[in-house]
Formats: structure tokens, sequence, C-alpha cells
């Protein structure tokens, strides 16, 4: 029941020992586990800053190579950076990993990293309709320019 932390400042703080620096997440590749990207989905859900501090320091420094070998966990991963992008102070932080993953992308599925990252500059419901071009220009270029068409 990590997913209502917030309502407890208690369990709140409990959730971002976790998420932090010495928490579970960063080490061990435990974000790569079926039972890691699980409780982590719950814990970013309680507290998206810390969830996002975490991928940050994970996810965010991971090689190309480990990307794309990123299959154990990754769903989780994207439908946690989906949720985070809800919240506009981690709008491009969470954009930014999403197309970290889009660009070391390895799932066919409609809702991968790469076409999730496309729906946060969608007009209408799911999307901010912000401009993606906009975006990138801001916040550097991408490894994969044909990634955004």
């Amino acid at each position: 029941m990590f997913v209502y932390a917030a309502n407890s400042q208690a369990a709140l703080s409990i959730v971002q020992r976790l998420l932090g620096e010495d928490g579970p997440f960063q080490h061990n590749d435990y974000l790569q586990t079926e039972l890691g990207a699980h409780f982590f989905f719950a814990l970013a859900q309680a507290s998206p800053e810390a969830a996002l501090a975490c991928l940050k320091r994970t996810v965010g420094i991971w090689s190309e190579e480990k990307l794309q070998q990123f299959t154990v966990g990754r769903r989780e991963i994207v439908w946690a950076l989906e949720r985070i992008a809800m919240w506009r102070p981690l709008f491009a932080d969470a954009a930014r990993l999403l197309l970290t993953l889009g660009e070391a992308e390895n799932e066919s599925w409609a809702n991968n990293a790469s076409r999730e990252f496309v729906e946060l500059f969608s007009p209408g419901p799911g999307g901010g309709g912000l401009s993606t071009v906009g975006f990138l220009r801001k916040k550097g270029t991408t490894r994969r320019p044909n990634l955004v068409r």
C-alpha cells in the first residue's frame, strides 16, 4: 500500500529513503527485476519527485547498451515516467528520461517509451500539446534525430 504513502508524513519519509541515494534502487540493478520494478512503480506514485531523482541517478546515466538490454522492469519505469510527467515541475526531466529510453527502444508495444514520449506532446487527452521541436531545442538534441518526426 505504498501508493498511499503520500497521505502520511511518516510513510512518505520511508518512501523517500527507499528512493534515495542509499536506497535499494541504486545498487544491484534492482530496477531490472520484476519485484524491484513493481515496488518502484508503487513508490513513484507516492513520491514522484523522489522517484524522478532516483531514475536520473540510475536510468539517466546508463549506457545505451544497458538501456537496450533493459527489458525486465522497463514497462513499469515507462508507466512511472508517464505519470511523473503529469506534474508540471517534473515534466521536462520525465520527458527527457522517456526520450532516453526511447532512443534505446527495445519494445514493439504501442505504448513503448518512444510512443509515450511522443504522446506527451500530443494535443487532447493524455497529451500536453507542447511543441516537441521546442522541447528538443530547449533541452538538447536527441542521439536519434529520426525518433520524433
